[in-house]
């Protein structure tokens, strides 16, 4: 570890990401599809609210 702080270039601060490695050439012909990871008690509550038919 440097004993003092190291400028990053704006290039050293993003990935970059071939476009080939995806099967699609365009997100619209992808399927979406919606996981949540980790908080199974949140996630049951989400879906518990979304559920229920009411006013307000």
């Amino acid at each position: 570890m440097p004993d003092r702080p190291v400028a990053l270039t704006p290039d050293r601060l993003r990935t970059h990401c071939d476009p080939a490695v995806f099967p699609a050439d365009s997100t619209a012909e992808m399927e979406s599809e919606i996981v949540m990871i980790g908080q199974p008690r949140a996630a049951k509550s989400i879906e518990f609210a979304l559920g229920v038919v009411a006013d307000g």
